[in-house]
């Protein structure tokens, strides 16, 4: 077939893809209009009928004292959920907080072994365990109330979650960081669909605690199981309070932040950089960038390929098949940052940046952690974070392989299960 031909073969693909991505949008906005929301309504009932949303003396079985002296008026609360042995990556932020002067209090969502009791008990000053009512959210709500009321002052209150990979390098300054002057400090945060700050990592500084938003918040927030709840009425609600009254949120990793990073790299560079993006996201850029180039310039998906074997990419070693790879890139740095770069800022910012940008920011910005779901909510494969990690040289590598192993990928999910997951329900 001549050129001519494969023109128009190309060109019917791409409608045939077109028509393909309107119809799955057509359905997916279906969805989200009448299934969506009716799980979601009768999720929410059913969780209402459990008194323990309405009652903290039903959800909390225990408040222990710990082995660890008080240090400070600083507070570090940490929500876990497993009854299996303490994971390193867990244990990693657990001994940062013990090297800091601030406070640890465990909360226990669920029943715990009396072998892990006993080593949360001695490592931290309080240890609450309670009914997983309420996810994550629930628990920060019954920690938070029960340190207002049984701490003279709180100088500091830290909420965190066991949701992320904590690694050692860069911890012991993410603590410091978020002990810093702002009132209000979040790791991450999101401007997909309502701005939000993250919650697996929040920090209040003395006059937030006291302000009147903080404590209202937590007083009328029921702790409703849904993950729509935690996210709209839990993360949503809790920015909007706290920015209504004033607390500015202080963000510590944000896609603005690897501007300064990327602008002096080549361009080849930056195309390594976006081999950290999730897969779904790196076809935009890769078009972009070959939109640019012109069709008698190379792939950026070749590239990509090349770069799965061959790393790095230079004149020793290209393949022959593509000997103009290394000039054209080294021609194109005028357009690096300017452009291509901007795009690559822009798409992160845009949506859930933890899950996009999560190991730009480790490899740039020095963030010491990353979500444990992102192979459960195919934001990456297993291979995929296995390379990253791997030229990273994580020490955990092979425990966070394990882990997103145990917790599955929704891949072979069915019927309302999928269609739960895919909308964010579940």
């Amino acid at each position: 077939m001549g050129t001519r031909g494969n023109v128009v073969m190309a060109a019917i693909g791409d409608t045939l893809a077109s028509i393909g991505k309107a119809l799955y949008g057509a359905w997916y906005t279906l969805e989200s209009w009448t299934i969506i929301p009716l799980a979601e309504i009768l999720m929410r009932l059913w969780y209402r009928l459990d008194p323990r949303v309405y009652s903290e003396r039903l959800r909390v079985r225990s408040v222990t004292a710990g082995k660890a002296d008080k240090k400070s008026q600083k507070y570090a609360v940490l929500v876990i959920y497993t009854n299996s042995p303490l994971a390193s990556f867990t244990a990693n932020m657990i001994n940062a907080i013990g090297r800091s002067d601030i406070n640890l209090v465990v909360v226990a969502n669920g029943p715990i072994t009396p072998l892990l009791r006993a080593q949360l008990l001695d490592a931290c000053y309080v240890l609450i365990e309670r009914s997983n009512v309420g996810r994550d959210f629930g628990a920060y709500k019954d920690a938070a109330n029960i340190l207002m009321r049984s701490e003279k002052d709180v100088d500091r209150l830290i909420l965190m979650n066991d949701s992320m990979f904590f690694f050692e390098r860069g911890l012991g300054k993410l603590i410091a960081d978020l002990d810093g002057e702002d009132e209000f400090i979040g790791l991450t945060e999101v401007f997909e669909y309502h701005y939000h700050v993250q919650s697996f990592l929040l920090s209040f500084g003395f006059h937030a605690v006291r302000s009147r938003a903080f404590r209202k918040f937590w007083k009328s927030y029921k702790p409703i199981g849904t993950r729509r709840w935690s996210i709209h009425k839990g993360e949503v609600s809790l920015t909007r309070h706290m920015t209504k009254a004033g607390f500015r949120p202080h963000i510590l990793f944000q896609a603005a932040q690897l501007i300064p990073h990327l602008r002096p790299r080549p361009v080849r560079d930056v195309l390594e950089s976006v081999r950290l993006l999730p897969s779904y996201c790196r076809p935009l850029l890769y078009r972009e960038f070959d939109t640019f180039i012109g069709a008698e310039g190379f792939s950026a998906t070749d590239f990509e390929a090349i770069s799965q074997g061959v790393r790095p990419i230079g004149p020793s070693n290209r393949p022959a098949g593509l000997p103009g790879i290394h000039g054209q890139l080294e021609t194109m740095d005028r357009w690096n940052f300017e452009i291509f770069g901007n795009r690559l800022i822009s798409l992160i910012a845009k949506r859930n940046q933890v899950h996009v940008g999560g190991f730009l920011f480790m490899k740039y910005l020095g963030l010491p952690a990353i979500k444990r779901d992102i192979f459960y909510r195919s934001v990456y494969s297993l291979e995929e974070v296995y390379r990253i990690l791997s030229d990273f040289n994580e020490p955990l590598r092979d425990e966070v392989m394990a882990d997103l192993r145990r917790a599955g990928t929704s891949m072979h999910f069915k019927g309302l299960r999928r269609i739960l997951h895919s909308h964010g329900s579940i």
